[in-house]
């Protein structure tokens, strides 16, 4: 299932951030089961995928720009995908996956 989630990367330094949405395919894990006569089933942990991203504002030394046509916006995606991906197993995908089973609960 694909989802969204919205973070603010503050990485750059200089007084600068962005906002990006992440978009992802979540997967909800599956339970342990266990059958009798010693049968059991380990389950799998819930996952997401990274699919794309987009930055959609910018934010220096407290001006804000929303996303334009300007050139600069691929070269703000790609230096989001660059910290996003190289963090992803150790806090995006986590935060993303929060994100997901929080909103399956709220159904």
């Amino acid at each position: 299932m694909r989802r969204f989630h919205e973070i603010t990367l503050d990485e750059l330094g200089h007084q600068s951030a962005l906002d990006v949405e992440i978009e992802f395919v979540f997967r909800a894990g599956e339970p342990e089961l266990r059958f009798p006569f010693d049968h059991q089933f380990p389950g799998s942990p819930p996952e997401a995928e990274l699919i794309r991203l987009s930055v959609l504002t910018w934010g220096n030394g407290g001006e804000y720009r929303k996303r334009g046509d300007s050139w600069i916006w691929n070269d703000l995606d790609r230096i989001a995908e660059e910290i996003i991906t190289n963090n992803w197993e150790d806090s995006h995908r986590e935060d993303c996956i929060s994100d997901a089973v929080e909103r399956e609960n709220e159904r």
